[in-house]
């Protein structure tokens, strides 16, 4: 199942003007791929929108708990506010709208 996280920090704590978070948080993203596979989660990718201070990432993960768990585990979870959504296709979308005619 596809999750999108979105994470927001506050400008303060951005890695592109606080030298503290880019030393402690850089390396973590960095290693994202290598932490999601042991939770049997893959990184489809990932985006930054800098201006906004948001982070987002796509992943295939069995459930939102596993995501939810590797955000903690690679601290994402302690200098943003994190949201796991479920997502599908827009394919999957437009096959349920089909089954759904009468």
């Amino acid at each position: 199942m596809l999750h999108l996280i979105v994470a927001t920090h506050s400008p303060e704590a951005c890695p592109m003007v606080n030298l503290k978070a880019r030393e402690k948080f850089v390396p973590k993203l960095k290693k994202l791929e290598a932490l999601a596979k042991p939770l049997d989660i893959t990184v489809q990718g990932a985006w930054t929108d800098i201006v906004s201070h948001k982070i987002y990432i796509i992943v295939d993960a069995p459930n939102a708990h596993v995501v939810s768990k590797m955000t903690m585990d690679n601290e994402l979870a302690e200098w943003n506010r994190v949201k796991i959504r479920p997502i599908v296709t827009m394919k999957e979308t437009l096959s349920l709208l089909d089954s759904k005619k009468s």
